[in-house]
């Protein structure tokens, strides 16, 4: 199945923010297809608030507002309104959180939620894919390959998080790298 419009769980960006190994890699690809507008990505407004607070211990605020002024340009945003809201509070889900993160997707007729939480979306009617799960996906629909190479998304984030990543990928040339 291809999925042209996804929401991606707050866990994606800070996975990318922080280069929280082993998931920077895909939450990095993922960020460029939709900077490359391969894919319309939305994330939810309520996690652009979360995000900016958890990496309250990681960053100086004026690199967070850098991060978030970044992802804003690379994602749509998903509203959360009192409706989606009201809605949430309905399903009683255990995470809060994810029934607002679902019910955003909804509204913003997205294909498929991208979560590292899979669990905590069993009663989603829409398909809650891992990152992998969705790359794969993506990539075998497109019959493209894997590798997504460096963006401007990667070089901000090197920026903020003064970290350097090599990874590894898939080319169709021998000793092909992505340096994210």
């Amino acid at each position: 199945m291809t999925y042209s419009r996804i929401l991606v769980d707050t866990n994606i960006c800070i996975d990318a923010a922080i280069v929280r190994k082993p998931f920077a890699d895909t939450a990095l690809k993922i960020i460029n297809l939709s900077d490359s507008g391969e894919i319309e990505v939305k994330i939810s407004a309520h996690s652009l608030g979360t995000i900016f607070y958890v990496l309250r211990k990681e960053f100086s605020i004026s690199k967070r507002y850098a991060l978030i002024e970044e992802l804003r340009s690379v994602f749509g945003v998903a509203p959360v309104t009192q409706r989606i809201i009201d809605r949430a509070l309905k399903l009683r889900w255990k995470d809060f959180e994810d029934a607002i993160h679902y019910h955003a997707a909804l509204a913003s007729d997205c294909d498929a939620i991208v979560t590292l939480n899979r669990s905590d979306f069993q009663e989603s009617e829409l398909p809650v894919l891992s990152p992998i799960q969705f790359l794969e996906a993506h990539v075998s629909e497109k019959n493209k390959n894997p590798a997504v190479f460096h963006s401007r998304v990667q070089n901000l984030l090197l920026q903020i998080s003064g970290q350097l990543w090599l990874i590894f990928v898939p080319s169709t040339s021998k000793n092909s790298a992505s340096h994210f």
